[in-house]
């Protein structure tokens, strides 16, 4: 019985360790919310600012959309430039 047990453990381990990896990678790049607004040049010689929550997937997904984005990090203010 005990024999059985274990290697129930171990298939579970196996396929579980794999599971939470995921897991973590999920809440890491498409969760946590670390850019709350982007700038992007305009056709008029100006800035659109489109103000929102975005993860650093939405980050890489509109730098290959438009290379000359810059996103705002969450928590500086505006005019800080380290927050560009």
């Amino acid at each position: 019985m005990w024999d059985v047990i274990g290697n129930v453990a171990s298939i579970v381990t196996i396929v579980g360790f794999p599971v939470v990896l995921y897991s973590m990678y999920e809440i890491i790049y498409k969760g946590i919310v670390i850019y709350d607004m982007y700038r992007e040049p305009n056709e008029a010689g100006g800035n659109t600012v489109c103000v929102g929550n975005y993860s650093r997937r939405d980050y890489r997904k509109g730098k290959k959309q438009n290379p000359a984005r810059e996103y705002h990090l969450k928590g500086y203010g505006i005019d800080d430039a380290c927050g560009w």
